[in-house]
């Protein structure tokens, strides 16, 4: 007997380490940063600006290390703006590029700082 709408069947994870979800996080978060254009001392300015202070160095470490959790992984993006978010997107193993078309936007969207990468 099915109860509900159990929806699609979940795509198999326990061979993945949480690791390769801290990148997949990472992706999200430079891959808004990059298509919205946002710096990390845009984003620090933000964050300072909701009460949550952070100088521009930490939050780089944090966002390259991708050691944050979900909350803040969501205050990040509500500071940049975003209002909505779909966790089919995530792609293990996508770059934040990849992650950044995969959200829908395009080449022309998406503005690549090398010193933030």
């Amino acid at each position: 007997m099915q109860v509900g709408n159990q929806g699609p069947k979940a795509e198999k994870v326990e061979d993945r380490s949480p690791d390769e979800w801290d990148v997949q996080a990472r992706n999200l978060i430079k891959g808004v940063m990059a298509t919205r254009g946002f710096r990390f001392k845009t984003l620090a300015a933000r964050l300072e600006a909701l009460g949550y202070p952070i100088s521009e160095k930490a939050l780089g470490l944090r966002v390259n290390r991708g050691s944050f959790n979900l909350g803040y992984a969501l205050l990040m993006l509500r500071a940049m703006g975003e209002t909505e978010l779909s966790i089919k997107h995530i792609k293990l193993g996508a770059s934040w590029v990849e992650a950044s078309k995969l959200m829908g936007y395009t080449g022309r969207d998406i503005i690549v700082d090398d010193a933030d990468e």
